[in-house]
């Protein structure tokens, strides 16, 4: 309906009675349009709530869970909204919508409108001196008032999105996981409680993508990760991600059980280790007079997972034997010829290698608990992780092995070679080191409370702080030592 409009004196425009009802209608119309956005917004509201938890979340929690549950709730909601409300407003700030021509601010406040002039207030902008009043279309986007407070958008222009930062299941692992990070599982009906640490040891396990919210999960009342596996078996993989090592059954049967629960949780380092373990059990009896065959009619000796458990074998030529993994715990192997051979992760607790040729040789991660290494060459061997604890290292050769990791805890290191080995933060307490030649040594840090060093060559050696608290030192070589910041009061 075109609006009539009178000229008074001086040029002013006055509403006439279709003015105000053209008016009446504009604001009838807002206000309905206003009622329809806000039924809109409670129905994608609830279908949102639908959306976002209805799948993720089997059963709600009970008690105060519920009310920290409802906390979260409302919050992840309420980004959701503020992205989706967001998006919407700036497809329709980029589409023309109609709406009517409102003519002066007099239409409701009786106000005029001065010609020539700017009715920003009224939303009427005069077309100049003397003309009437050009009509002008206001975008939906002006009209509308914002929905919250504190808003800093500016007026005809699309608020920002504000970007929904945190996934809902980030929410939902918070609300059950405990601010100090302890995680809770349910494994077969046993609970379990541990922390996030330990789960994500292990990046690429199962447990790790569960936690961090990259798998699907399910959940029990309470809240825990509900999995469907044996509870007898996952306390092996759980001490596993706790401490990197376990204490692992004998029996091949618990053993396969075991892997096939490591390869569920994939648990890479664990799969090693129950594979090795199932090659010690089922290892193969050898006898000497089989060796002694075996060594005539092949180049090398090849006796990975035997058994050779009391063994004689002293005094053979065995160099780059294979013995991974055997057991020769109790094994007569002295004056043996066994350069470059393989005892990696092998049982050698009470073996006899005293002056055993071990040059070059690989005994990472071998036992030799208690073993008589008297005079032995170990000459660049590879000795890492190994235990050489109680065992009797007297004028052994170490120069140039590769150490790391090794303990020598009660081990007897008297007038043993150990020129320029790398013996940083090892624990030497009470260790007899007489006589020994550590020449050039690099002993920053190291332990050596109560040592026995009297008459030791440390020429040239680092012991930046060290302690030698009760250590003696008598008639040591000190000579150009670097003695600087070592702990205790020690004997000289």
């Amino acid at each position: 309906m075109a609006s009539r409009r009178r000229r008074g004196a001086g040029g002013a425009v006055s509403p006439s009675i279709d003015d105000d009802s053209d008016a009446d209608d504009v604001h009838k119309e807002e206000e309905e349009l206003r009622a329809a956005r806000d039924r809109d917004a409670g129905e994608r509201k609830s279908r949102l709530a639908d959306d976002i938890f209805v799948e993720e979340v089997a059963v709600e929690p009970e008690g105060p869970a519920m009310v920290r549950f409802e906390r979260e709730r409302e919050r992840a909601l309420e980004l959701r909204l503020r992205e989706r409300e967001g998006a919407m407003q700036v497809r329709e700030s980029g589409r023309p919508r109609h709406s009517r021509t409102r003519v002066g601010s007099a239409g409701r406040s009786g106000g005029g409108v001065s010609p020539g002039g700017s009715g920003a207030a009224s939303g009427v902008a005069s077309g100049g001196a003397g003309g009437g009043p050009a009509p002008t279309t206001m975008p939906e986007a002006t009209r509308r008032s914002p929905r919250r407070s504190g808003s800093a958008s500016t007026v005809g222009e699309p608020r920002e999105p504000r970007p929904f930062t945190r996934s809902t299941m980030d929410s939902m692992v918070d609300l059950f996981s405990d601010t100090s990070g302890i995680v809770h599982l349910n494994v077969g009906g046993a609970r379990y409680a541990t922390s996030r640490e330990t789960l994500c040891r292990d990046r690429d396990s199962m447990l790790s993508i569960l936690v961090n919210g990259e798998l699907g999960s399910r959940r029990d009342t309470t809240g825990a990760y509900f999995i469907d596996r044996d509870p007898k078996h996952f306390r092996f993989i759980l001490n596993f991600l706790r401490d990197g090592d376990v204490d692992l059954p004998e029996d091949d049967t618990q053993l396969k059980q075991l892997l096939r629960e490591a390869y569920f949780y994939q648990v890479a380092e664990l799969i090693k280790l129950i594979e090795m373990q199932r090659r010690r059990v089922r290892r193969d009896v050898v006898s000497r007079e089989n060796v002694l065959l075996m060594l005539h009619s092949a180049p090398t000796l090849q006796l990975p997972c035997s058994s050779l458990t009391g063994i004689r074998l002293s005094r053979l030529r065995m160099a780059e034997a294979v013995f991974y993994a055997s057991d020769l715990s109790g094994a007569d192997l002295s004056s043996c010829d066994l350069e470059r051979a393989v005892f990696s992760h092998c049982l050698l607790r009470g073996a006899n290698l005293s002056n055993t040729n071990l040059t070059g040789a690989l005994l990472d991660g071998a036992n030799m608990t208690g073993a008589d290494l008297r005079k032995a060459q170990l000459y660049q061997a590879d000795l890492k992780g190994a235990s050489l604890a109680h065992a009797d290292l007297t004028r052994a050769n170490l120069q140039g092995a590769k150490l790391k990791g090794v303990v020598l805890d009660g081990a007897n290191i008297k007038q043993a070679i150990m020129v320029g080995v790398d013996l940083r933060g090892f624990n030497l307490e009470r260790a007899n080191l007489q006589g020994a030649n550590l020449e050039r040594a690099n002993l920053t840090g190291v332990n050596l409370t109560g040592a026995n060093l009297q008459g030791a060559n440390l020429w040239n050696a680092m012991l930046a702080g060290a302690n030698l608290h009760m250590a003696n030192l008598k008639d040591a070589n000190l000579q150009r030592a670097d003695l600087s910041e070592v702990v205790g009061t020690y004997t000289r």
